[in-house]
């Protein structure tokens, strides 16, 4: 994997990444550097998209077996654009980088979340073929 296009490196990022991760997470997402530290620890795949060395974009998630499948499914849990790189198709360069990655580890179908009603993301999942899965989300308050 690493691959360049238009000065964008797509990668693995691994434990030493934490920080980077952390200082992103800080301006679009909402990851900590505990949250990060923990999920490269347990073996989460990260993939991060570089510019000029500068990490300005990540998709993290991990694949189980789950949800009620009898085969594994891959989980994208995280993933955010530095808002001055959005709209560039980095977001889908990262996006088919972390697919592959989960594909690689056995998993045979994705599933995400996204908030309702998000005019973001929902149309660019849709766009890489996410559809409505026929399960419901259920939470709760502890």
């Amino acid at each position: 994997m690493p691959t360049t296009t238009r000065a964008l490196t797509i990668r693995l990022l691994g434990r030493a990444d934490g920080t980077r991760l952390a200082m992103l997470s800080a301006r679009v997402g909402t990851e900590t550097l505990a949250d990060w530290t923990e999920r490269l620890a347990r073996g989460g795949v990260v993939v991060g998209a570089e510019i000029d060395g500068r990490l300005v974009g990540y998709a993290a998630g991990e694949v189980r077996r789950s949800f009620g499948r009898p085969s594994p499914t891959g989980l994208l849990d995280a993933f955010a654009i530095d808002l001055e790189h959005r709209g560039r198709g980095v977001g889908r360069d990262l996006a088919v980088a972390l697919l592959e990655q989960l594909r690689a580890r056995g998993a045979d179908r994705v599933i995400t979340l996204v908030p309702l009603h998000d005019r973001e993301l929902d149309p660019f999942f849709r766009d890489l073929g996410f559809r409505d899965e026929p399960v419901v989300c259920l939470g709760r308050t502890l």
